[in-house]
């Protein structure tokens, strides 16, 4: 079959049609009542102008299939249901209005880049529809799926390698093929182990699995997949010539990708077909019912996907080692469970700050006992999301785990996980305590605190390391705006990932 070719787009204004449909359709409700505000019949204009910026604002899509609804009714002017309708009329012609305008701009956009100027495009990678198994980039260059019928569009990445490393740095993409739901809980588990059991039993049943929307999209998961690239090439850690071009991207779209196979040893397994990821299971015991909406990992991600990986390495030019996979990104497009998260590489360590002013020991392991793994929605992952989560899952949980900097286990009345190991969080004894100026030392390097974090509140204990600069912020946090890593992550990062470049 034809390799298929994804091109990128320069970054150009694309116009949201919805969006600027209601900016347009509240336009029109403003035009028509200001002028009025200075009348005998002022309250019911601004009653008007309330209204719908409110109806606009949460319930935009109601609100226009109500104004398209009432375009086709008759109306009097004489009561004040008519002039209602006139006004619903009116919102209902300029929301069409910008619906046309931005769809119409982003095509003739669309055109002239793909007919008149081709130059701009760029053709980050190549895969081969009619396999499950693609390596869509590698510092082995017999190894990716080559790039063909380019049409005078040249290739993203135009580099070599010097040192070919042996084993890459290597990020593998799943798409999802099966989603474990939620298990509905009619008691409150105080004992831990119990729960575990109840949702574990869950899990084996493949009644308890839903298809994925993404499993029937390979253009919505190829597209992801290379947003994602485009993140990891900007950021300046990931992103680094001697790093990002040895980095290895290997992707799996397969519907029976969670298909257990005979080479699956555990008989308590019932069914056959699972998935990669899963509804997060809430304890009603627990404080964590606030993750309504998260997306984890599935617990045994790692068991189906290595049980299935021998069957791929049949399609591929060269044997990969399932151990050679460093981050794992199940990419999902359920609509219900749209919060992503991660779970840290294995490969325990222990105690990694001592001291006063705290050093930081760190192992720079080649390989993990187990692969860090994302579990990301698509649906509403920012480009900010794909870096942030491989944050997450590049370290590890006991030798240097690197956290979220937008909370605080005090806010949730409780103490700091002991076995959770972080680079960039350190706590103090009570929230009153001043900041210490020093974050820690690293490398021989001093790294001071932020003393000023974005998201610092007065019942903090953890503070975090200090930014680049004041108006930028951390990768780790959900500040909105410029973001990069902080000094001390980015030399961690740096450190573990040209390690693991380098292994024999």
């Amino acid at each position: 079959m034809k390799n298929i070719n994804i091109c990128r787009m320069p970054y150009t204004r694309v116009l949201y049609a919805h969006l600027l449909g209601l900016t347009l359709g509240f336009l029109s409700i403003l035009i028509l009542t200001l002028p009025n505000l200075s009348s005998d019949h002022w309250l019911i204009n601004l009653s008007y102008l309330i209204f719908f910026g409110i109806a606009s604002y949460y319930f935009g899509g109601v609100l226009v299939v109500f104004s398209a609804i009432t375009f086709f009714l008759p109306f009097s002017l004489e009561t004040l249901p008519g002039e209602l309708v006139i006004i619903f009329k009116w919102y209902f012609l300029f929301y069409m209005a910008g619906m046309l305008f931005a769809h119409s701009y982003n095509i003739i956009l669309f055109f002239y880049i793909k007919k008149f100027s081709k130059h701009v495009l760029k053709i980050s990678f190549a895969y081969n529809p009619g396999k499950k198994f693609n390596v869509i980039k590698s510092p082995i260059p017999e190894q990716a799926v080559p790039i063909e019928n380019t049409n005078g569009i040249k290739p993203l990445y135009d580099f070599s390698v010097d040192m070919i490393p042996k084993h890459p740095y290597t990020i593998l993409f799943v798409a999802n093929p099966k989603l474990c739901t939620r298990k509905l809980l009619s008691q409150r588990f105080t004992d831990r182990d119990q729960f575990d059991q109840e949702i574990e039993k869950h899990r084996k049943n493949s009644e308890n699995y839903e298809a994925d929307p993404i499993i029937s999209n390979d253009k919505l998961f190829f597209r992801m997949v290379d947003r994602a690239l485009n993140s990891f090439e900007n950021d300046e850690v990931l992103g680094r010539p001697e790093i990002w071009s040895s980095v290895r991207i290997i992707t799996i779209f397969d519907p029976d990708a969670g298909d257990l196979g005979d080479i699956h040893s555990d008989p308590n397994w019932i069914g056959k077909q699972f998935g990669f990821a899963e509804a997060y299971q809430v304890n009603l015991a627990e404080a964590d019912i606030a993750f309504e909406n998260l997306l984890v990992p599935l617990a045994h991600a790692t068991v189906f996907l290595e049980d299935k990986w021998q069957q791929y390495q049949a399609q591929a030019k060269e044997i990969i080692p399932f151990k050679d996979i460093d981050v794992i990104y199940v990419l999902s497009a359920n609509e219900n469970y749209d919060r992503s998260s991660a779970m840290y590489t294995d490969k325990p360590n222990g105690q990694i700050y001592s001291g006063f002013p705290p050093k930081l020991n760190i192992i720079h392991d080649e390989y993990a006992d187990a692969p860090g793994i994302v579990a990301l929605n698509v649906l509403t992952a920012w480009q900010k999301t794909y870096i942030h989560e491989f944050g997450h899952a590049m370290s590890a949980l006991q030798n240097g785990a690197i956290m979220d900097e937008y909370m605080d286990y005090n806010e949730f009345n409780t103490d700091p996980d002991p076995v959770v190991q972080a680079v960039n969080r350190l706590e103090r004894a009570a929230s009153n305590q001043p900041i210490p100026s020093l974050f820690a030392r690293y490398n021989h390097l001093d790294y001071h605190s932020d003393r000023s974090h974005p998201s610092q509140r007065e019942t903090w204990k953890g503070y975090f390391p200090e930014r680049w600069e004041k108006n930028e912020g951390c990768n780790m946090d959900a500040t909105i705006g410029a973001y990069r890593f902080d000094p001390l992550i980015s030399d961690f990062m740096y450190d573990r990932l040209l390690i693991k470049r380098n292994r024999p």
